[in-house]
């Protein structure tokens, strides 16, 4: 009903208690636009009701008089109807279920986001077990790693759609940078497995098929799967970015450097496999240089080259490989090289036969390769080699050792793992059965038999074969140098390239390499045994004097061939620190060469890396000391070097000291070495005054890292 106006007073009163004064507040008032009337009851007739305006009048109720007058004529009054309470009740309900509903929607989208990030952790560490199989090349070990890593996220994806939660990280991640980096990081994870299972695949096939397509001509499959893996190693690297940063935004606490470093040595995979497929990839011929080193006469990279094998390929398969004498083009080489000075008294001119005199492989295969383009073999052709391998006699005997014993029938000879190197030095030397001018042939003769034996292994003998050459890639039997700086850095980065150590800058340690070239000292090689023993001392002031002794015995005396009584004739260099000072040499051979003749009224070219070695006494940055060592059979000879570094070294506890040694490849013995702390110091890693390290047979190389601890 309308309120009358003289129920209004200037102050409002509670009506039960008139006295009392009304607690003061501020109301806003709603205005009524008009008036309707509905039917009730019978007995109640009409009652009036309001519509109100949606938009509230601009008046506050203080308790002022003047303000109530204002508006009370436009106040209305009307009674709450039961319905409307129980429609209030059920929106209520409906609201708290609705609102339960999506709260449990939220925690399981929370909780498959803690899963998915859970199995990412889980996920990354098995691709690095799989990294360590694929490393080894054993992709079925790696493909088992892969398909439990598959097999976890296809299971995390398959509860996100059965709750549609998969949708969910996507809306969530509008606004929950977390939900998002969930999402990136299951999706990534997702195609990152499904990749790597099909790259293990792919790898498989190709260990097991891919020597049989590249010499059975069937390049078109060897490049398909070359392709499609590199197709996969691309996705990897790419989805793998995406789901490692979004695990280490949400667990910071993750670690990845196993997976990273396996992500980055795909990066390197996928360079090298570009520039391989466009080798192997071109219908015109490319050709790779095999060199076949004989550490029976050692030289700096290896050993002699008496044969080589001009590899070419097209279309993704083997063109031919031709096993060759190298003094063949040697002998049709037009170029006059003056050669190095400890060559000089028995060859007038430098060619590829001797081009391999540096220790580190690649300067070595550079000069060989340079030297056969000269020839007028290859540069009437226009040959250019785009690679140089080495292979020794002793993966020959491995390899034989797998395929069992070859037959020659033409040499009336039956060549095995026991008898090889014998075998064949008889044939050259002494038999020549088939062509009095090409001692060598049998080399030519027994390759392809031995690669036809390859082709027809097992996929266990495969497996052996792997292994086999693997050990033989540890041991630096085995080198790979490219001109193409992306398969290089991939070489070097294996350390397959033969490439010595690269001493850093502010680097505090000493370092060593002792290089053997056999001059006129016949093959005696196959019978000598070195033995290298390095004592380091430390003194107050930082420097580091050396005292380092070479054993050599010669153990040949009593074979049946002169190639192997002869006496050994040992031209050695010492490799050592930049700015490391020699203080003198004893137990060395003296010798004085005589030039065959005299090159520079002869116009002979001087080669400018030779030239930098014989004359700055630098090789690959390093210094070098020489000398001659000439050891007869059955005799043991030591040479003694002194020498002291350059650089002191700080003398403080927690100083780090690192000693490094590269091994000659070829070359058969120990390495003994120990170093002693400064007065006031110990090592840290064994409590003591020395440390000591023994080797039978030396690593390629060996890095130790030692502590400085006061005492």
């Amino acid at each position: 009903m309308r309120v009358s106006k003289k129920n209004i007073s200037q102050k409002m009163h509670d009506i039960r208690h008139p006295d009392r004064e009304a607690e003061r507040k501020k109301i806003k008032l709603v205005k009524a636009e008009k008036v309707f009337y509905t039917l009730k009851t019978a007995a109640s007739g009409f009652e009036k009701k309001a519509v109100l305006t949606p938009e509230p009048l601009p008046v506050v109720f203080r308790n002022d008089n003047n303000d109530i007058l204002k508006v009370a004529s436009e106040l209305y009054f009307f009674p709450q109807k039961e319905a409307d309470l129980r429609r209030k009740k059920l929106k209520s309900v409906f609201a708290a279920v609705l609102l339960f509903g999506v709260g449990l929607y939220v925690l399981s989208v929370f909780n498959l986001k803690n899963k998915a990030l859970l199995g990412a952790d889980t996920i990354l560490n098995r691709f690095k077990d799989s990294a360590v199989a694929l490393m080894a090349f054993q992709p079925a070990e790696a493909k088992k790693s892969l398909l439990a890593a598959d097999k976890e996220v296809k299971e995390i994806n398959k509860q996100a759609r059965s709750l549609g939660l998969a949708s969910a990280f996507e809306i969530f991640g509008n606004f929950l940078p977390r939900f998002q980096a969930a999402a990136d990081s299951l999706s990534g994870l997702g195609k990152m497995t499904e990749s790597a299972v099909n790259l293990a695949g792919l790898l498989e096939e190709l260990k097991n098929k891919g020597i049989e397509y590249f010499f059975n001509g069937e390049g078109e499959k060897l490049l398909s799967l070359l392709k499609e893996s590199e197709k996969e190693i691309k996705v990897i690297n790419e989805t793998s970015q995406i789901a490692t940063e979004g695990v280490s935004s949400l667990r910071p606490d993750v670690s990845f450097g196993s997976f990273l470093s396996f992500k980055t040595d795909l990066l390197g995979f996928e360079d090298f496999l570009d520039s391989f497929i466009s080798f192997l990839d071109t219908p015109e011929e490319k050709h790779w240089l095999v060199l076949f080193q004989n550490p029976s006469e050692m030289r700096p990279a290896g050993g002699f080259i008496g044969s080589y094998g001009d590899l070419a390929v097209k279309n993704g398969a083997l063109s031919y490989l031709k096993v060759s004498d190298i003094y063949d083009p040697d002998g049709q080489l037009t170029l006059k090289v003056q050669p190095p000075l400890p060559l000089q008294a028995v060859t007038t001119n430098w060619g590829a036969r001797d081009a391999n005199w540096f220790f580190d492989f690649s300067s070595s295969a550079e000069k060989v390769a340079g030297f056969l383009e000269d020839s007028r073999i290859y540069s009437d052709k226009k040959v250019f080699f785009d690679g140089v391998a080495a292979v020794n006699t002793e993966v020959f005997k491995s390899i034989l050792g797998i395929t069992g014993p070859v037959s020659l029938p033409e040499y009336d000879l039956t060549v095995s793992q026991d008898n090889f190197l014998e075998a064949i030095q008889e044939e050259v030397e002494v038999k020549k059965t088939k062509d009095k001018g090409q001692p060598k042939s049998v080399l030519k003769d027994l390759t392809p038999v031995i690669i036809e034996k390859i082709k027809n292994l097992n996929s266990v003998e495969k497996d052996v074969l792997i292994d086999v050459l693997k050990n033989h890639l540890e041991n630096k039997d085995m080198m790979f140098y490219a001109k193409d700086t992306a398969m290089e850095s991939f070489f070097n980065k294996y350390d397959v390239g033969g490439k010595p150590f690269q001493i850093p800058a502010g680097f505090s340690g000493g370092y060593l390499a002792v290089v053997n070239a056999n001059i006129a000292g016949g093959k005696t090689d196959a019978f000598m045994k070195q033995e290298i023993y390095l004592k380091s001392e430390i003194g107050l002031d930082g420097k580091v004097s050396n005292f380092l002794t070479v054993e050599r015995e010669h153990y040949g005396n009593k074979e049946k061939y002169s190639w192997y009584t002869d006496k050994n004739q040992d031209y050695m260099r010492v490799l050592t620190n930049l700015g490391t000072k020699l203080s003198k040499i004893t137990g060395d051979t003296k010798k004085t060469i005589k030039p065959l003749a005299n090159y520079d009224l002869e116009g002979y070219l001087r080669d400018e890396d030779l030239k930098n070695l014989e004359s700055e006494g630098i090789e690959n940055g390093k210094n070098v000391f020489s000398a001659w060592i000439t050891t007869f059979a059955g005799q043991t000879k030591e040479i003694r070097f002194e020498y002291e570094s350059g650089n002191a070294i700080n003398l403080s506890a927690g100083q780090k000291f690192q000693f490094v040694f590269d091994k000659q490849s070829g070359v058969k013995g120990g390495l003994h070495y120990e170093v002693e702390a400064p007065p006031g110091f110990k090592w840290a890693e064994n409590n003591g005054i020395v440390f000591s390290y023994d080797a039978d047979d030396s690593p390629k190389r060996l890095i130790l890292e030692l502590t400085l601890k006061a005492v």
